[in-house]
């Protein structure tokens, strides 16, 4: 788990900047106690690390997407078109449901609280395939409640806030090649699988474009892409869906900084992830170019250390002695 992988770093970190590290069992589960020679501490789990700025009240807001969109629409961030299905599908979601596909092309389903892409489903393009996903949101949710919103095309980008500033913005840009001028598709991706097998990353290992990633006939296709023409060829934005993590955090537009800070700054400062639905991080944070997704107060650190270029985000550069800080003062 990518969680079991960020106390590890936290494991090493914490030790360079000089406290102890205390690991334990407790009711079957794993806990760190990270202690300091002034005897202050901090105390975690090690599956799900709660950090010691991240209060109860905010840790329930990111997990309630409804919540979490409100706040945004309170400060003007922008956010998906949402409609919430309660306990079971009645027939004015599928009305309510049948016009957001007509205005948007289609729409995702997913849990109002789960995390991981657990639940969700993306591509719905007919009420005729809503009740599958429904019930599949449904399962791995922790309310009666589903979320069915405009499906937007765009790419997810992880900004990374510590003591109410963006520190980091990681692009996790969704499976694609790019064109040559006399390469077919299959011939790109085949290329591309070459490549990574060429990555050096501490953490993770960046696994083939396969059929498990990518519609068949995509894998297969003989279509020749034009000299430097990109292509997205699936929809996956964790590694292990075939997703590239790249460094974007010097070309993001300043207002999109902005709007990243002005949400998270409404749960309080500490170490949050916000991560943006965006079309062009290098424009304006206007309607159209940009949506906010979710919060998270427990990321997976080894993400910033991913970048397929090598270009990696030290998120600990800031995160640890933000945290020394904490816990002194604690």
């Amino acid at each position: 788990m990518s969680t079991t992988i960020s106390i590890d770093i936290l494991h090493v970190a914490m030790k360079d900047f000089g406290y102890s590290v205390d690991v334990f069992t407790l009711d079957g589960r794993k806990y760190t106690r990270f202690k300091h020679a002034s005897g202050k501490s901090w105390l975690t789990r090690n599956g799900l690390v709660s950090y010691p700025f991240v209060t109860s009240s905010a840790h329930t807001v990111s997990q309630n997407k409804q919540r979490a969109y409100s706040l945004a629409g309170e400060v003007g961030v922008c956010y998906p078109a949402t409609h919430v299905i309660d306990t079971r599908v009645t027939n004015a979601d599928k009305v309510a449901i049948e016009r957001m596909i007509d205005s948007f092309g289609g729409v995702i389903v997913k849990p109002e609280n789960a995390s991981g892409a657990r639940g969700f489903t993306a591509g719905i393009k007919s009420i005729n395939n809503l009740e599958e996903a429904v019930t599949k949101a449904y399962s791995n949710g922790h309310t009666p409640l589903v979320l069915v919103q405009e499906a937007v095309d765009a790419e997810e980008i992880r900004f990374a806030v510590v003591d109410g500033k963006v520190v980091s913005a990681l692009l996790r840009k969704r499976p694609y090649v790019v064109g040559d001028g006399h390469s077919t598709v299959a011939e790109l991706i085949a290329k591309e699988n070459d490549s990574r097998r060429t990555f050096k990353m501490p953490y993770v290992t960046y696994p083939d474009l396969d059929e498990t990633m990518l519609n068949p006939d995509t894998i297969s296709s003989q279509e020749i892409l034009n000299m430097n023409r990109e292509l997205t060829i699936g929809s996956g934005t964790m590694i292990k869906n075939g997703a590239s993590i790249i460094n974007v955090f010097e070309n993001v537009h300043d207002s999109l900084i902005e709007k990243v800070q002005r949400i998270s700054n409404q749960i309080g400062h500490g170490f949050v992830v916000v991560d943006m639905f965006v079309k062009d991080y290098t424009q304006p944070a206007e309607s159209g170019n940009y949506w906010f997704n979710e919060f998270n107060f427990s990321p997976s650190l080894k993400l910033h250390y991913s970048c397929r270029d090598g270009n990696h985000d030290d998120i600990l550069a800031c995160l640890i002695p933000y945290l020394d800080k904490t816990i002194a003062n604690s």
